[in-house]
């Protein structure tokens, strides 16, 4: 089932329709290190063993056939999932 769970929720249980994502690659947490008086820098990042990651961003846009009012409400559903 294509879609995105938000929550105990998927997103075909409002109706929404997955139609383009977007997911970005995890940038690595860099420990730099730089040295007063000494050319360059210090790259400590994979010093203390497995390097760590940043939180990636996640796009995602959705198609409905819901219109109007109905899709506020729609909006409104899926803000509520999200708090």
């Amino acid at each position: 089932m294509k879609g995105v769970t938000f929550g105990t929720h998927h997103s075909n249980d409002y109706g929404l329709i997955l139609s383009r994502k977007y997911i970005e690659s995890p940038k690595p947490k860099l420990e730099i290190i730089d040295l007063p008086g000494a050319d360059g820098v210090l790259d400590m990042t994979d010093y203390f063993g497995d390097v760590k990651y940043e939180n990636r961003e996640l796009k995602f846009e959705f198609s409905t056939g819901v219109r109007g009012r109905e899709l506020l409400e729609l909006y409104s559903r899926v803000q509520e999932t999200a708090d």
